[in-house]
């Protein structure tokens, strides 16, 4: 007789659940719409402004604002910093404020700029009011507010520095084209999280109007079901996957697939639904609950440690310095599916179905995105720092490792070389009965 192995036979649920009053939302912080007057912004702080500054609308009133929500930790906004610096040095002498509105505390906010520097005034809300007034759950994200305080839309780095007519536009008195009528959708799990975070305080399901500040909700994965792609679904510390458990622990330990060691296989099946709720003023705490959820439900010991393992070396030629795309340039863009590339004419190639490998990240997280394609640690030898932009045709389902190794050689100038090394692994154990 033919047995099928799981861990559980029945959903799982694990909730953790601490009840307060709901943040208060300023009643002048109104739901930002199109063609209305945008919501106040009510800053908490204003850093690298001049003395004096103020950020309501008849202060600010003949200027155009380019607000941008971005965090100290979100990658794609420290790549797109310098881009939105040159945008601002080109529009500096006419009436353009750009102002980068982060949650974060100033100290946090500081040490980052001194590495990552930001031209325009910083903004801090600290209780997301603002925020949740644009309805921002992706970062980074724009909204352009017109010279007369009026909500003109949203849009990212990316499409306004690549079509810098926008703000041209948008001084002229007009509705710029690229624009988006509404803010990035909503992962469909938040709604869930209000179900969730409603019974956690014994209120009815349709209820909303107080939120735990921590809840963890472990379950097997409906079948059929359509699920988001891996990761943050939303900037308010909502954490969300519907996969395999390998890939439930490496996205809470951070790290890929490759990079996780386990004594015995971890079983593809059931997939799986992380959902987690927590303050994002204290996040490595926060995930450190996660972390220790996930091995207390799956009955598992983690930890890191050092391993000789075989991997691939990222390698360049010794003395050349590398000729390569800065990280993120001027983007295609089509609005209707969202898709984005280096071209118009790659862009046309991704619509009709092609797929392509990309990073725009520094060699370190290049190594990391590889580590997922070749399904192997990586290891940066190459001594060069920087944000560079990869990219090249390639189909995981179709592909394999030569494909990856021949182009990062022929268009690069990077060898990716079999060896052993020493790296650190998150080692996976199963706990014992006491452990459990």
């Amino acid at each position: 007789m033919r047995h099928r192995v799981i861990f559980y036979s029945v959903s799982l649920l694990m909730l953790f659940s601490v009840t307060a009053n709901g943040e208060v939302k300023p009643e002048s912080l109104q739901t930002a719409r199109v063609g209305e007057t945008a919501p106040a912004i009510v800053l908490d702080q204003i850093l690298q402004a001049p003395k004096g500054t103020h950020t309501d609308w008849a202060s600010l009133r003949g200027k155009v604002v380019v607000l941008e929500f971005w965090s100290t930790g979100c990658a794609p906004c420290l790549q797109w910093s310098p881009f939105v610096n040159k945008l601002e040095e080109a529009f500096e002498k006419k009436p353009v404020v750009f102002i980068s509105i982060t949650d974060e505390d100033e100290a946090t906010v500081r040490r980052c700029l001194k590495k990552f520097p930001i031209h325009g005034w910083i903004g801090i809300d600290r209780d997301r009011s603002i925020h949740d007034a644009y309805g921002i759950y992706s970062l980074p994200t724009m909204a352009l507010v017109g010279k007369d305080g009026t909500l003109l839309g949203w849009t990212s780095p990316s499409v306004l520095t690549g079509h810098p007519e926008m703000l041209e536009a948008a001084l002229a008195g007009k509705i710029p084209e690229h624009m988006s009528m509404t803010p990035k959708k909503k992962s469909p799990y938040i709604d869930l999280f209000h179900d969730v975070d409603a019974i956690a305080v014994g209120e009815k399901l349709s209820s909303k109007k107080k939120l735990p500040l921590c809840s963890i909700l472990i379950r097997e994965s409906e079948e059929g079901e359509k699920r988001p792609n891996n990761g943050l679904a939303d900037q308010r510390n909502s954490f969300i996957e519907s996969v395999t458990m390998l890939k439930a622990l490496a996205s809470a330990y951070d790290t890929t697939t490759p990079y996780i060691v386990s004594e015995s296989p971890l079983p593809e099946n059931p997939k799986y639904d992380v959902l987690f709720r927590w303050n994002k003023r204290r996040m490595s705490i926060g995930n450190r609950l996660l972390q220790e959820a996930l091995q207390a439900t799956f009955g598992l010991k983690v930890r890191r440690e050092k391993r000789m393992m075989d991997v691939y070396v990222l390698g360049y030629p010794t003395g050349n310095k590398p000729i390569w795309e800065p990280s993120l340039p001027s983007m295609a863009y089509d609005r209707e599916t969202g898709l984005t590339a280096p071209t118009k004419e790659i862009l046309e190639r991704k619509k009709a179905g092609e797929n392509y490998f990309e990073s725009s990240s520094s060699m370190s997280n290049l190594t990391l995105n590889l580590s997922y394609v070749v399904d192997k640690p990586v290891v940066d030898e190459t001594n060069i720092e920087g944000y560079f932009h990869f990219y090249f045709p390639w189909d995981r389902d179709h592909d394999d490792t030569q494909v990856i190794i021949k182009a990062q050689r022929d268009k690069y100038g990077l060898t990716l070389s079999l060896a052993k090394r020493e790296i650190e692994v998150l080692a996976v154990y199963q706990a014992d009965d006491n452990e459990q």
